[in-house]
């Protein structure tokens, strides 16, 4: 009877085993009647019968306990059909303990027919359950399946059925018949319960076929041994013989495979499939983590590439700016040799000053306009330090951030206007003022207006047609490199005029 029925992976071949495994008391009984029928002290029989029936009844409060408090989580329709359904057996079953022949009387006298009409009760809503319980099993969700119907649905059957038996005997048909023995209808009774077992465990051996789900297994042993169950009830002609002690006992075994069944599919497999999903999200979760070490590694080592590059390029200008000093300083009599070594100092210096400054930020890609156009002044105003003592600077600049693609030419521009201001707008120790102002308007335009209040150029001068380099690298810069529009104007001194968008890059690292 001890079997472990996941190995059987067919339900005919589980069936064929169980059935075999189930049918040895009866060869025995039938074969060696000397041996192994007799009946049993009615003291004796009562403590054996009260063992049996009340784990029979703990068994299937425990069913009615799984099925009912693992729904909310499960979401199982089965479980909780079939867990309200024990309870109604449980509770009949009781009654049918208290009601047996033997015991104190349960209200009404107790009777051997009595408690058989009980037990009757039991097996018929047992097997018809058990059937109908096949055809959920499959089913995700049943509309009608609601845990307050179902749990009083199953208080009233309870009800109205031991109201009947104990209230109104003569309404309920005979079982059991002093000196008789069984009624027919007992024992057409335990047929019809018989054929419902047959047809559940047909039921049920389609969806095990159907789904090829193991617990299935469960469910088909217990119905086998309630079948032999059964007709171990149509064979004997005492209530304290061997054929109603084995019934007892295939009940036993029957409840318990049952509560297996309902344990697996609600509670352990749930949790296995818990237990399963933890283990490889651990997986997963380690796997990231030295995904994340890996890039963060990464990242680590392009930072550090990325600065040295910065470095470098910063670098390789001074030394470019140094290679020009060192070759100019052969002509030192060329003022226009000079000036032109001068002009390019400057604009590799605006270069450099950049990567300087992405070198020593956390940001890679950006860096702060204020702080960058603050320092370059600062280091133009030192190459012209005979003018920087008698021309003020005034500057107005946005907290904003530029990419290296937007900062550099943009440091250009400040370093041609600033130069040619410098040089040529305040002649003869002449005062004044430079004035730059950067801001972003609500439109999303940056606008950079460059003036000073010096001599200014003559009247009818065309910004646009002039062979200056730096004036060709405004241009040039400003309209075509940063995609903006340029306006200059003259009068009391220079006016420069940009308006250019910010995001015209996209950020590479």
């Amino acid at each position: 009877m001890l079997i472990y029925p996941v190995k059987f992976k067919h339900p005919l071949l589980l069936i064929i085993s169980v059935s075999l495994i189930s049918s040895i008391p009866f060869l025995l009984i039938g074969g060696l009647p000397s041996l192994f029928y007799f009946k049993i002290d009615i003291f004796s029989y009562l403590v054996f019968h009260n063992i049996a029936e009340f784990f029979s009844i703990m068994v299937s409060l425990s069913i009615f306990g799984l099925g009912w408090y693992s729904f909310d989580k499960s979401r199982n329709c089965h479980s909780l059909f079939l867990g309200t359904s024990f309870l109604t057996v449980g509770l009949l079953d009781f009654m049918h303990a208290l009601g047996y022949s033997g015991m104190p009387d349960f209200i009404s006298p107790n009777t051997t027919m009595k408690a058989s009409q009980f037990w009757i009760a039991a097996r018929m809503i047992e097997s018809s359950m058990l059937l109908f319980s096949g055809f959920l099993y499959s089913r995700k969700q049943v509309r009608w399946i609601k845990k307050a119907p179902l749990l009083a649905l199953a208080i009233a059957v309870t009800f109205v059925i031991f109201a009947g038996i104990t209230f109104f005997p003569d309404k309920v048909p005979a079982t059991f018949i002093e000196g008789t023995g069984l009624t027919p209808f007992k024992k057409n009774s335990e047929y019809v319960i018989i054929v419902m077992l047959v047809l559940a465990t047909a039921v049920y051996g389609q969806q095990m076929i159907k789904t090829r789900d193991k617990v299935i297994t469960y469910y088909l042993s217990a119905f086998i041994i309630c079948i032999f169950s059964e007709f171990s009830f149509t064979f004997y002609k005492s209530a304290f013989d061997t054929y109603n002690m084995v019934g007892h006992i295939y009940k036993i075994f029957a409840f318990y495979l049952i509560y297996k069944g309902i344990f697996v599919a609600a509670i352990h497999n749930p949790y296995e499939q818990l237990v399963s999903t933890n283990e490889r999200l651990t997986v997963e979760i380690t796997e990231r983590k030295r995904a994340e070490d890996a890039v963060r590694q990464s990242l680590k080592e392009k930072d550090i590439l990325l600065r040295e590059l910065y470095h470098r390029t910063k670098n390789t200008m001074q030394v470019i700016m140094g290679m020009i000093r060192l070759q100019s300083a052969k002509y030192a009599g060329n003022s226009e040799l000079q000036q032109l070594v001068k002009a390019t100092e400057d604009r590799i210096q605006a270069i450099s000053l950049v990567h300087q400054m992405l070198y020593t930020t956390k940001d890679l890609s950006h860096i702060d306009i204020r702080e960058y156009l603050n320092t370059l002044t600062a280091l133009i105003y030192r190459g012209f330090s005979s003018s920087s003592s008698r021309i003020s600077l005034t500057m107005d600049i946005d907290e904003q951030c530029y990419l290296l693609d937007t900062a550099i030419p943009f440091g250009l521009i400040i370093n041609e206007l600033m130069t040619n201001s410098l040089k040529h707008a305040f002649p003869d120790d002449r005062k004044g003022t430079i004035s730059i102002s950067l801001k972003r308007g609500d439109d999303g335009l940056n606008i950079f207006i460059y003036k000073d209040d010096g001599v200014g150029v003559a009247e009818g001068f065309d910004f646009r047609n002039q062979e200056s380099l730096g004036l060709k690298l405004i241009h040039s810069i400003a309209e075509q490199q940063m995609r903006g529009q340029l306006v200059f104007k003259s009068g009391t001194g220079i006016r420069c005029e940009v308006v250019f968008k910010s995001d015209i890059y996209e950020k590479r690292v």
